[in-house]
């Protein structure tokens, strides 16, 4: 007699860069087995590729992991994490007056995205009168480029979407190689300047916090970046 089908409950988010609502559900044994095993290994990348894995299925194939905002695919994540284990992370957080750790129960349902004001998906930046670039978001299957490369021409081109002059626009990704290098290297300073603030001002997952500490200090906190929202 065969055994009985297990119901997966469906919900519904939505994407912090675009507004689209989508459908998900929870990980399940086999897929957290599998990003156990990964993170067994100690090794970034291999981490990396379990959660973007969880995060295809677990949305249906709705979602394409590698061209996806890495803010985007973190927020999903998070939101599967959280109703497949739960909406509390116990973490260790600094007590600003005495230094000391303090274990802190936090409520990841509370965490967003949090954006620089003014911050758009697509910012222009005009090189000259004639000529300009598109820039967007780092994408999730550039990171690993980024990561392995202290190269700032690298860093560059991953948040460039298009070049542009007064009678075409120009696709990065059907741009010559050496000749977009050339480009990025000839860019003036001013115009690096813009391009290095919207690489710093990427929108990130935030929380705030608040906790005592040991000696009855009380702590407002905000936690930012990925990693420390699991312990």
């Amino acid at each position: 007699m065969p055994l009985p089908k297990l119901e997966v409950p469906k919900y519904t988010l939505t994407l912090p860069s675009s507004g689209d609502v989508i459908e998900y559900r929870p990980f399940l044994v086999k897929e957290e087995k599998n990003l156990m095993i990964a993170q067994e290994t100690g090794e970034g990348n291999t981490v990396f590729d379990a959660i973007k894995a969880i995060v295809k299925a677990c949305t249906y194939d709705k979602l394409d992991t590698e061209n996806m905002p890495t803010y985007d695919l973190e927020y999903v994540f998070l939101k599967i994490r959280t109703k497949a284990v739960g909406e509390t992370a116990d973490i260790q957080l600094e007590c600003e007056e005495t230094g000391l750790k303090v274990p802190v129960s936090v409520n990841l349902e509370d965490v967003y995205i949090q954006k620089p004001e003014g911050f758009e998906n697509e910012k222009v930046v005009q090189i000259t009168k004639d000529i300009g670039m598109t820039l967007q978001p780092i994408r999730v299957g550039q990171l690993g480029d980024i990561e392995n490369s202290t190269d700032l021409t690298t860093t560059i081109k991953s948040l460039i979407k298009n070049i542009y002059d007064a009678d075409n626009v120009y696709p990065i990704e059907d741009s010559d190689a050496d000749e977009l290098d050339s480009f990025i290297e000839s860019l003036p300073h001013k115009v690096l300047q813009e391009v290095n603030d919207f690489l710093i001002g990427q929108p990130k997952l935030a929380l705030d916090v608040e906790f005592t500490g040991p000696k009855g200090h009380k702590n407002k906190q905000t936690i930012t970046g990925f990693q420390n929202f699991f312990g």
